[in-house]
């Protein structure tokens, strides 16, 4: 899921009642998530070897950081590929995402 948006909003306020349906993916692409959250000078990427719909820091972290654009990754992972920190989406380097 991402957005581009004139101001700073969250996912929750971007996307509105669909969010929580949204949400529900995550039980099933239960393997990590991911947040880049892109202003207009850098990109910040936050993200959790677990699933969204049960992390406390998932809950926490898309209702308080807000940007006018943002990409939301679930992961369901590929047999034979590691459930790792390093293999969450979406990936960066320096102040890309």
């Amino acid at each position: 899921m991402a957005y581009s948006s004139k101001t700073s909003v969250n996912l929750p306020e971007f996307m509105g009642q669909g969010f929580s349906d949204f949400l529900k993916l995550s039980e099933v692409h239960n393997d990590s998530w991911g947040l880049a959250l892109a202003n207009p000078d850098s990109a910040k990427v936050i993200k959790e070897v677990a699933s969204a719909a049960s992390s406390a820091r998932f809950s926490e972290i898309i209702s308080n950081q807000s940007a006018p654009g943002a990409l939301l990754h679930f992961r369901w992972a590929s047999p034979g590929l590691g459930v790792t920190h390093e293999n969450a989406h979406p990936f960066s380097f320096e102040d890309i995402a």
